[in-house]
């Protein structure tokens, strides 16, 4: 099983964004943070980079689950999701998968959070 979901897509970024934005709200997450990777590192770095943002999300219900059956838990959240435009026009999106990520937890339950997470995160890309 691969531990990166990535979806390609050849729409423009910032429609791309939008989409992204409007689809994890509709799969139950929350934005708490845009961290727009380009203008970071053209004003701290003077580097120039392509579009690229990484959207900070939770959802509140699987943190809920999450923390019920093993506190620790919490450190893996919030998930972090990249969208970044590269040189042939494609925009690529990606974010970790989850059902793998939670295995590192001795508590077996917490798959079932995980894969919630984990085809939640699939609807959206399947958008693109």
């Amino acid at each position: 099983m691969k531990y990166l979901l990535t979806k390609y897509t050849k729409s423009n970024f910032e429609v791309a964004v939008r989409i992204l934005r409007k689809e994890l709200e509709s799969e139950g997450f929350i934005i708490i943070n845009e961290l727009n990777i380009k203008d970071i590192f053209k004003d701290i770095l003077n580097y120039k980079l392509s579009n690229h943002i990484l959207f900070i999300v939770y959802n509140p219900l699987v943190l809920f689950k999450g923390i019920q059956l093993d506190k620790e838990s919490s450190l893996l959240i919030p998930f972090n999701i990249a969208i970044r435009e590269l040189k042939n026009a494609n925009i690529r999106i990606s974010v970790m998968n989850y059902s793998i990520t939670m295995r590192i937890f001795s508590e077996r339950d917490l798959l079932i959070p995980a894969s919630i997470t984990t085809n939640k995160l699939k609807k959206v890309l399947a958008k693109f």
